[in-house]
């Protein structure tokens, strides 16, 4: 019996061989939906695989979105975690949708 963990577009894959049946399992890549607040105290809407990467993405590489680029430092205020990229645009659509003092309440919550 062979086992590897492949790596493939930085989706992990468990590999279970025995003789001529092979059985994958595809690791699950989570989704996070986050609201960062700006230095002049706006907020953004994002999502992202990698929350970590992302936020460091915003506060100091050219990766970061074109809007935080000028208000940084950023500071992470909200992250929610989600199985599918699907559920994660509906929610950050919603979020997006949201008037500033109705974000602020959302984040009181």
């Amino acid at each position: 019996m062979d086992w590897g963990i492949y790596r493939y577009q930085q989706k992990e894959t468990l590999y279970l061989s025995y003789s001529n049946f092979a059985f994958y399992y595809k690791f699950i890549t989570m989704y996070f939906v986050y609201i960062i607040q700006c230095a002049d105290q706006t907020l953004y809407t994002g999502i992202t695989t990698d929350l970590d990467r992302r936020i460091e993405e915003h506060n100091s590489s050219k990766l970061g979105a074109k809007y935080t680029k000028i208000r940084r430092p950023v500071q992470l205020v909200y992250s929610q975690e989600f199985t599918n990229r699907s559920e994660a645009s509906i929610e950050e659509a919603r979020i997006k949708k949201l008037s500033r003092s109705q974000k602020i309440d959302f984040l009181k919550k």
